[in-house]
């Protein structure tokens, strides 16, 4: 018989997956479709309506941990708010609007540090979601001078039809990103990351939900012709 998840698991549990920042991308995959075939409801059918609903419950729980698991930055986000849950709140909100997926990369029973539900007709690339809750801002005055300076030279750039700057200037901020995945794995390696690691990983996703949002625009022009 069909049971219900344990209460209080989180995303990792549903994954079957040790809670780590460090996942194994094809192991993720395999937990998942593993967990998809044996809880999915057509499989439920015909048992009775309690096993349908936990079918159903489960399901939909398993393809929230994959959505939030899977892209590194999401799982970074979500990681932190769970290690957040036993001493005093994160230094930085971690959570993420949900009218829209996010263009960077992340649920318990508290709110996830990256909002797991995804709209629209793609994933992000890299999974890092918006840093902060609906109505919320990054607020470091560095970070919000050199966005601002970023989406000028994007907007001049698109301006003057120059997909050749648009070009570079995707890819210098995409390498930028990589060096953010990098070091949140350097801050998030092992089961007890330090406060101030946890900290400077906050800060490290701030930055990356501006260069992100930066990048969607400057792909979007790197478009023009």
């Amino acid at each position: 018989m069909l049971q219900p998840a344990p209460a209080g698991a989180d995303l990792f549990a549903a994954l079957g997956v040790p809670r780590r920042f460090a996942q194994d991308a094809a192991e993720l995959e395999r937990r998942f479709r593993e967990r998809a075939r044996a809880f999915h409801p057509d499989r439920f059918a015909r048992a009775p309506a309690r096993e349908r609903r936990i079918a159903l419950e489960r399901s939909a729980r398993l393809n929230e941990a994959h959505r939030t698991l899977v892209p590194p930055r999401r799982r970074a986000g979500y990681l932190l708010q769970l290690m957040a849950a036993g001493d005093e709140p994160p230094p930085y909100d971690t959570r993420v609007p949900r009218d829209r997926p996010p263009p960077y990369g992340a649920a318990g029973d508290k709110p996830p540090p990256y909002d797991t539900r995804v709209s629209g007709d793609r994933p992000p690339p890299n999974g890092a979601g918006e840093a902060r809750a609906a109505g919320q801002t990054v607020t470091d005055p560095a970070l919000l001078e050199e966005q601002l300076a970023i989406r000028e030279r994007i907007e001049a750039a698109r301006a003057a039809g120059d997909a050749a700057e648009l070009a570079r200037l995707a890819a210098g901020l995409s390498s930028r990103l990589a060096a953010i995945d990098h070091r949140l794995g350097e801050l998030l390696a092992g089961d007890a990351p330090s406060v101030e690691a946890r900290r400077t990983a906050s800060r490290l996703l701030d930055e990356a939900r501006l260069l992100e949002r930066a990048l969607e625009l400057a792909q979007g022009g790197a478009e023009l012709r």
